[in-house]
């Protein structure tokens, strides 16, 4: 989920009271495709129609999201919302096999991707996850270690990841 969430955070879920999961929510979900818990930014909602173009721009019941370039060209900010990573610099790059051409999203369907798009693993892998796979929203960053520094990412405490 870089930028949105690096590693050696520790996050507040909020499973109580979570009923309504709205476009761009983070949620964590038991995927069980993979049989891991994973921490994915919710796309698509039941019924929309989905499609990627160059496996990271979204379109939704036919419309794009709106792109615009971030300072320092390393990513993009998508709808105006968040920032996600659309350049291809991880060891792994993950094919699109869900979303490449157009999905119809079922009654309890919702589509989910990582903001490091081009090395998540997400709904383009392993396909639409049913709402039962979600276990809450993720609410707040509550604790940050950066190992490589040895030292705590202080900025990141009480973050609130959008």
């Amino acid at each position: 989920m870089r930028p949105t969430i690096v590693p050696n955070e520790r996050v507040l879920l909020r499973k109580i009271g979570y009923r309504a999961i709205h476009r761009f929510d983070i949620v964590v979900i038991a995927n069980s495709a993979t049989g891991k818990r994973l921490a994915k930014r919710v796309i698509g909602l039941p019924g929309d129609r989905i499609r990627l173009e160059d496996s990271w721009k979204v379109y939704i019941n036919g419309q794009p999201l709106a792109y615009s370039d971030t300072p320092g060209g390393k990513s993009v900010t998508e709808s105006a919302n968040h920032s996600i990573i659309n350049q291809y610099d991880a060891p792994q790059h993950i094919e699109t096999r869900f979303g490449k051409d157009e999905l119809l999203l079922g009654p309890d369907e919702y589509f989910v991707l990582g903001d490091n798009r081009l090395a998540s693993d997400d709904s383009r892998q392993f396909g639409p996850i049913k709402r039962q796979e979600i276990e809450g929203k993720i609410c707040l960053i509550w604790y940050s270690y950066d190992l490589q520094d040895r030292g705590l990412r202080l900025k990141r405490f009480l973050h609130i990841p959008r």
